[in-house]
């Protein structure tokens, strides 16, 4: 039985070795390369989905899914050195463009002066009392109006001082009554002179006040133009609180004003060449031309003078007053073939000027453009800029915030 069972254990061990090692040979060849291969191809993919590859699903998706989409909000996109905006944010920025064209631009010599009333002179309507103004017509700074025209009613009906003209004629009616017992005394000389003249004094008095807070009645006082002339300034609105005093309006004989400009001595040879001005205000900018400009007179300057006055008439076109201070861009000779634009085209940046071009419709390029002067309005543009290229003249500034937008919200791929 050991014979046989050592025969059959031999023979069981055999094929027992026999199928360990097809097993083991499957293994290699068969199973075990698939997981060698499985095993370097997960390697692989772990690099493919580790690696910042740019345009897939592990890169940072800038202007995608997880962007703030800030550049959408704007309405604008960045391709390269292209800004993209939408027709709702062209609309919505106010944009503005301008055929780029060859014309003329003067001269310029940038000074400073002062407004001047001409022989005439100037007259103020104050009001006489306290109260609420009201217009008789339509007033604008600028028209004519006639001596004794009527402009302005102040009455005081709903304010705190409505009751003053009540109580004054309370009190005149008590002055009087008191006159009249006076004179009733005086007649049987029961009171002296001085307590007399007391009571009338009393009574004048009384009488000045009702008349001088009339006004403050429901129809109110009327206020007239006190010559004939023009209304250069109107300093109340309908409806406006006004104290006794307040200037409501400036009427001048004159509708002429003089501007003074102080010329330096540098720019003498200029001075027989000024064909116009223009002049800053406030906010406001003023082409004298379009307001009959006419160039008065030049002083000769002297040894110790540094400055030469130039005297110039236009017409008031209304709100400038004497003694009015301005910014004055004196013009000279023509010149021609010179390309120009409004200062508000241009953009600001580290010293630098730009201005945005259409490219097509809705896109826009940045260009650097080198300037020369400037007359207040326009400014000369050296270089930069070609004949016929479109040009935001107004919104420049949303574009540029467009395109600043879009440059850091926007697309960042490189495919």
């Amino acid at each position: 039985m050991k014979k046989i069972f050592s025969v059959l254990s031999g023979g069981y061990l055999c094929r027992l070795s026999a199928m360990v090692l097809v097993v083991s040979s499957l293994v290699l060849f068969g199973c075990g390369g698939s997981g060698s291969n499985k095993h370097e191809d997960e390697h692989e993919h772990a690099e493919a989905v580790g690696h910042d590859h740019e345009g897939e699903e592990g890169h940072d998706h800038e202007g995608e899914e997880g962007h703030d989409h800030e550049a959408e909000k704007e309405g604008a996109e960045s391709h390269g050195d292209e800004i993209e905006m939408t027709p709702e944010a062209m609309k919505s920025a106010k944009i503005k463009l301008m055929k780029v064209v060859a014309g003329s631009f003067r001269e310029v010599v940038k000074t400073s002066g002062m407004v001047e009333t001409p022989k005439g002179g100037e007259r103020l309507i104050s009001a006489p009392v306290s109260g609420i103004v009201s217009f008789r017509s339509d007033l604008t700074p600028g028209q004519a109006v006639s001596a004794g025209q009527s402009l302005f009613t102040i009455s005081a009906k709903g304010t705190e001082k409505a009751d003053v003209n009540a109580a004054a004629k309370i009190t005149l009616s008590l002055a009087k009554k008191e006159l009249e017992r006076a004179d009733a005394l005086m007649k049987d000389k029961l009171i002296s002179k001085q307590e007399y003249d007391k009571v009338k004094a009393d009574y004048a008095a009384a009488s000045a006040a009702a008349s001088g807070v009339g006004a403050r009645s429901v129809s109110g006082m009327s206020m007239s133009a006190p010559m004939s002339g023009w209304l250069v300034a109107l300093n109340v609105s309908p409806g406006s609180f006004v104290e006794t005093g307040a200037t409501l309006a400036i009427v001048a004989q004159n509708r002429q004003l003089v501007l003074k400009a102080d010329v330096s001595e540098r720019d003498r040879d200029m001075l027989g060449g000024i064909t116009g001005a223009n002049i800053r205000i406030g906010q406001r900018v003023l082409k004298l031309n379009d307001y009959g400009f006419r160039l008065m007179s030049r002083g000769q300057g002297s040894a110790t003078a540094h400055y030469i006055p130039v005297y110039m008439e236009f017409n008031n076109p209304g709100g400038i007053t004497s003694g009015t201070t301005a910014e004055v861009w004196l013009l000279g000779t023509e010149k021609r073939g010179v390309i120009s634009l409004p200062k508000s085209a241009l953009v600001e940046d580290n010293g630098l000027f730009f201005v945005y071009v259409e490219e097509h419709a809705g896109a826009f390029k940045r260009v650097e453009v080198q300037t020369g002067a400037f007359d207040g309005t326009n400014v000369e543009i050296l270089d930069g800029l070609k004949v016929g290229e479109k040009v935001v003249v107004n919104g420049a500034l949303r574009v540029k915030m467009a395109g600043m937008g879009s440059a850091i919200q926007g697309h960042s791929h490189n495919h």
